[in-house]
């Protein structure tokens, strides 16, 4: 299949949709809070506090998956749906506060 040819100053869809620097940011800062969260839940052994971890952990898939998405764009819905799932843990998280109140 013949593509067209890209014309100068004109960028892929991706890059719009995508910020690499924004999100390999995101990725260390996910990587210490889950070193921590780890670490807590290890000597806690909260269920609350592993809803938070499983949170983060899909948040940092989420920003792994768009960073990945540069390459292969179909990767940016899949990071979008480790976002949903991620806030749906937090979501958990709250409501099993909520209802110990």
């Amino acid at each position: 299949v013949k593509r067209p040819p890209v014309e100068e100053g004109r960028r892929a869809p991706a890059l719009l949709l995508v910020a690499p620097l924004t999100d390999l940011a995101s990725l260390a800062l996910l990587l210490y809070l889950l070193l921590h969260l780890s670490l807590a839940y290890a000597s806690t052994r909260s269920p609350s506090l592993l809803l938070v971890v499983l949170g983060f952990t899909c948040f940092l898939v989420g920003h792994a998956l768009f960073t990945a998405s540069l390459l292969k764009p179909g990767l940016y819905l899949a990071g979008h749906a480790a976002q949903l799932v991620g806030s749906a843990f937090f979501l958990a998280m709250l409501a099993r506060v909520a209802r110990a109140r």
